[in-house]
């Protein structure tokens, strides 16, 4: 439950992100991008998570880390 209230904090400013970098690189479905990528960001230890979220700098450092991941997986 607390994942699921945290996603919904972290995924407005996931998705700002995620879609400035996708327009920049030209790919399309920012929007699912950014959900796959919240759902990534909220897989780890909660102690974890709590990291990642405590900053802005740091859960753009993790988006980033999980969106390079999404797109070197082959279509």
């Amino acid at each position: 439950m607390k994942k699921q209230k945290l996603g919904l904090l972290i995924y407005p400013h996931v998705l700002g992100f995620v879609k400035s970098v996708t327009t920049q690189l030209g790919v399309a479905n920012g929007d699912q991008v950014a959900q796959k990528v919240t759902g990534m960001i909220l897989s780890v230890e909660i102690e974890q998570l709590m990291r990642t979220c405590s900053s802005y700098e740091t859960l753009c450092f993790k988006a980033n880390e999980a969106l390079q991941t999404l797109l070197q997986r082959p279509a």
